[in-house]
């Protein structure tokens, strides 16, 4: 994979996608170091503008999803538990929690921003990461990584500190996309590869992780959560316990490799730039719509890499300001009132393309010629 990245980003612009012949388990080769990774969730997180990030619980598919999740764990944890959500976001699921009944409430996460918005809810916040936790979380009841470890560099070294903080009978929440159910999702391909996602997990190997580092499952579960018109987003759970004897070594894993192997196929078939090829030769001024995950593998993969930007645009006001495609990112309605007329507008939302699309047409800018790329 090939990723054309924000000025200055430390990511790396490309790995591989690899399966280890001894265990199964399949994650992103990347060359990016632990600090990489931790400068940019504090520097670029995408969760700190939480009128357009997820995980805040603003939008109503996120609500529901937080709410649900927020339910599956009330059935399963008392509510007098200390919970510690790390890599909280902008916190939406501490929030649930809370109008559940959970009072001992507290988040870890590496923007400012966010925990900032926390400690403006009432919430105990502090900046930090799995790599670096605060000496004040400690003897937590519930330690929650929701979406947290697919993004980590040491997925056994993460677990291991989980543990150090959990007090006695503590539990663990993990919450991750299911790779073994990417397949025939209705997303853009390539959707669940990105910059950021580093492991890919099922079931299956989310128990092995939790086997080797300690753990014992005490439930899990597969969903699939909404989160825009008709897409649902497959993911598995589990609510773990530190397991009290030795642990029987777990099997390696069979069939990881074969459902992320089935993915990559099916998205190369999806893949038609053709429309996107013609329009880069034809050297018209284009405006990019979008500066996220998308836009950053079409301008990595797709003939957009050979084009000419004349304005980048981005409602998440994290990414305004910053310089993408050659050009400083702004908010659409700065971007749009300065395009030439003969601009092709390029919308690379993978979710909310023809929202996009509509709004341009009500903004009266139907001829500059919008292009859903997806």
């Amino acid at each position: 994979m090939r990723f054309a990245l924000a000025a200055h980003s430390p990511l790396p612009a490309a790995y591989d996608v690899v399966a280890c012949a001894h265990c199964g388990f399949v994650y992103a080769d990347t060359a990016g170091a632990l600090a990489d990774y931790e400068r940019h969730y504090a520097e670029r997180s995408r969760y700190a503008d939480a009128a357009v990030a997820t995980g805040a619980g603003l939008l109503p598919s996120d609500r529901r999803r937080i709410d649900a999740v927020s339910a599956w764990i009330s059935d399963r944890v008392s509510a007098e538990a200390s919970v510690l959500d790390i890599g909280c976001g902008a916190g939406g699921l501490l929030l649930s929690l809370r109008v559940r009944g959970f009072r001992r409430l507290a988040g870890v996460d590496p923007s400012p921003a966010c925990v900032a918005q926390l400690r403006a809810q009432g919430l105990s916040a502090w900046q930090g990461t799995l790599a670096a936790l605060p000496d004040e979380a400690r003897d937590c009841g519930l330690v929650i990584l929701s979406h947290v470890l697919e993004h980590v560099l040491d997925v056994r070294a993460a677990l291991a500190a989980v543990r150090s903080r959990l007090g006695r009978g503590g539990r663990l929440y993990v919450e991750t996309p299911d790779a073994s159910r990417y397949c025939s999702r209705t997303f853009v391909p390539f959707y669940f590869f990105d910059s950021e996602h580093i492991n890919h997990f099922d079931g299956a190997s989310l128990a092995r992780l939790a086997g080797l580092s300690g753990f014992e499952p005490l439930a899990a579960a597969d969903d699939a959560i909404v989160i825009e018109g008709d897409m649902s987003y497959p993911v598995t759970r589990a609510l773990l316990g530190v397991a009290r004897g030795s642990l029987a070594s777990a099997p390696a894993l069979k069939t990881l490799r074969g459902a992320v192997t089935a993915y990559v196929e099916e998205s190369k078939r999806r893949t038609n730039h053709a429309d996107l090829a013609a329009l880069a030769a034809s050297g018209r001024p284009l405006a990019l719509w979008g500066a996220g995950s998308y836009a950053q593998r079409l301008l990595g993969e797709s003939p957009l890499a050979a084009a000419r930007f004349v304005a980048v645009m981005d409602r998440d006001r994290g990414k305004q300001g910053t310089v993408f495609a050659g050009c400083p990112v702004t908010a659409p309605e700065t971007a749009l009132r300065q395009l030439p007329p003969d601009a092709v507008v390029v919308i690379a939302a993978a979710l909310a393309a023809e929202a996009i699309v509509a709004q341009c047409r009500s903004m009266g800018i139907e001829s500059h010629v919008p292009i859903d790329a997806t």
